[in-house]
């Protein structure tokens, strides 16, 4: 009995365990502003977190999700030109609207409202990511990925300066752009090993601090 219940997460992992690796060719990610120290931070975390050896994961038990057992990466990420054969991955990221606010201030001795943006800060702490990885058999006979996107929320945000005259909700919240840059990179090294076969339904990679949309509630 004990020995099968050793075997639970290996097979929950299906073969993750194995010791090829293969390369993939990772596309530029969408959806980031392409002149933002924003999108160095994101992308730096991002790079990074897709070049790690090995990650946390949960496994579901009677329906639960709870802290599961080490995964192997099998995939080496390259970020140069594609050269049309092996594995592809494209990542698409959605972000929250950049928060803005109304405040008054002073002209000519008059009072005036007057509108404030900061990109650094979001309406909420709130994101998507969309990982769309391709086999080299996939790409070679045109087959399209299975379009799946997850939607995060990154919970408690930071408490508002008690010198503050607005709500947070008024002036945005700061946006983790470094952990969502690791986030992404794990949602999109989760479905490159689902669609291999290595991770099965009953496992996920732990996304910890952010929350899978359908467990924020």
């Amino acid at each position: 009995m004990i020995g099968a219940l050793l075997l639970v997460p290996m097979l929950a992992l299906g073969a993750s365990f194995r010791a090829d690796t293969r390369t993939v060719t990772v596309q530029p990610v969408e959806g980031l502003r392409a002149d933002s120290l924003q999108r160095a931070e994101f992308l730096d975390a991002f790079r990074s977190t897709l070049a790690q050896s090995d990650f946390n994961t949960q496994e579901r038990v009677r329906g639960e999700w709870v802290g599961g057992t080490a995964f192997a990466n099998q995939f080496a990420p390259v970020f140069d030109a594609d050269d049309g054969e092996g594995w592809s991955l494209r990542v698409i990221i959605e972000l929250p609207p950049i928060a803005s606010f109304t405040r008054q201030e002073m002209s000519g001795g008059k009072p005036h409202a007057v509108r404030k943006s900061d990109p650094r800060r979001r309406s909420s702490r709130r994101f998507a990511v969309t990982a769309l990885a391709r086999s080299a058999i996939d790409r070679a006979n045109d087959i399209a990925p299975e379009w799946a996107e997850t939607g995060l929320v990154f919970p408690a945000p930071e408490a508002a300066p008690a010198d503050s005259w607005y709500a947070p909700s008024l002036r945005g919240y700061d946006f983790p752009w470094a952990e969502a840059g690791r986030i992404a990179a794990l949602v999109a090294i989760e479905a490159l090993h689902r669609a291999d076969g290595d991770l099965h339904d009953n496992a996920r990679l732990d996304l910890a601090p952010a929350l899978r949309a359908d467990a924020a509630h």
